[in-house]
């Protein structure tokens, strides 16, 4: 297939072509400093954390998570603009370019930051009735950098890969793969990363999609101290480009 080029803007951006097919929605976060976050919005006018947080922020331009000594948690269900895929091949993307845990790994500490991709069913802020495709989770561990997959039939997370260190030398690029037409076959579902200017790798090549996937959305899952963990004040996980693409 030709890719074609789709042009749209954003804060007066261009949004990159991508490389597997059109960028159908995507957040840039281009935004001044402390712009609320009902007000940050997608090429498509989408916004992208449904209520604000007092621990998520606009800085410099992207996504940051952090602790504010107090807020236990971020939880949060955006669904995608228009009708939800059910057919086709499409990816969800985005960027770690920051995470700095030092001070988490100074006391030994543990945090997660987790997007799960859903079939929300018209209900976004009704969890139990959704449908969970995958998650990709990044967890700090004492002093490991751990991404971690959720399965759609599981409730606990695998390691797909690790850094031993509290911060990334380099921004993380994450794209999961969904095949919408093909959803109980093995490799239906693949999940790749790249780690700044090293190759990319396919570090889930089995990954299965329940029977009649649809996407239609992502719940955005951050733990400062909810489920017992420990991210300490000062440090921070920034996101970027957070896109849907379809071929």
């Amino acid at each position: 297939m030709i890719t074609k080029i789709l042009f749209s803007f954003s804060f007066g951006l261009m949004i990159p072509l991508s490389l597997f097919g059109e960028i159908q929605e995507t957040w840039d976060f281009t935004a001044p400093d402390g712009t609320p976050l009902t007000e940050v919005k997608s090429n498509l006018g989408t916004e992208f954390l449904s209520a604000a947080s007092s621990i998520v922020a606009i800085r410099n331009n992207e996504l940051e998570f952090y602790h504010d000594g107090t807020t236990p948690h971020t939880f949060r269900q955006t669904e995608f603009s228009g009708e939800p895929l059910t057919s086709g091949v499409c990816e969800i993307s985005w960027k770690f370019t920051k995470v700095d845990f030092l001070k988490t790994a100074a006391v030994s500490g543990t945090a997660n930051i987790a997007f799960d991709l859903r079939d929300l069913k018209g209900t976004r802020q009704n969890v139990e009735d959704d449908i969970i495709l995958a998650g990709l989770r990044l967890r700090f561990d004492k002093n490991t950098i751990l991404v971690q997959y959720r399965p759609h039939d599981a409730k606990n997370f695998e390691v797909l890969h690790s850094i031993s260190a509290a911060q990334l030398n380099a921004p993380m690029h994450v794209r999961m793969r969904f095949d919408l037409d093909n959803p109980e076959a093995i490799g239906s579902l693949k999940i790749h990363l790249k780690e700044g200017a090293k190759e990319e790798f396919c570090a889930l090549e089995a990954g299965t999609l329940p029977k009649s996937a649809a996407i239609s959305g992502f719940r955005s899952i951050q733990q400062t101290t909810n489920g017992k963990n420990t991210w300490q004040v000062g440090d921070v996980v920034c996101v970027d480009d957070f896109s849907l693409t379809v071929q």
